[in-house]
């Protein structure tokens, strides 16, 4: 409910919002370091769909979302997560491997150039319009 209340408040998204969200989707396989054209496309399809199914059709439309199905993908991703963890459980090299896998997707997403994180805010509200910051 509290949810639905908050939707019934925010104004329909803008320009702006639609390409933040279509940027922050699709910037998952360059954090994740996919490079191959077709895992990347699968992956973009399976962020899409499970944002879809987490925002609802009404709000995905607004953010021009694609139209992939949603139905009964939620649940598909808590049995492969459950199906994972059980895998990871029963074969504890597995696990140690894929925690070392995950952990260095995070380091690499995580890294910064050699002057270091310099905290400067960008001096317009569009980016191609901002100056070097």
């Amino acid at each position: 409910k509290l949810f639905e209340v908050g939707i019934a408040c925010e104004p329909p998204p803008g320009m702006d919002s639609i390409i933040m969200a279509h940027e922050l989707i699709e910037a998952i396989p360059f954090v994740l370091g996919i490079e191959n054209e077709k895992e990347r496309k699968d992956l973009l399809k399976l962020a899409f769909s499970v944002s879809r199914a987490l925002i609802g059709n009404e709000m995905a439309d607004d953010l021009k979302y694609p139209g992939y199905r949603t139905w009964g993908l939620l649940e598909e991703v808590w049995l492969r997560t459950r199906f994972n963890l059980i895998e990871d459980l029963m074969f504890k090299k597995h696990r140690q491997m894929t925690r070392l896998t995950h952990f260095r997707y995070l380091m690499n997403a995580s890294m910064y150039d050699r002057d270091g994180i310099s905290f400067r805010l960008p001096d317009h509200v569009h980016s191609e319009e901002s100056h070097r910051w």
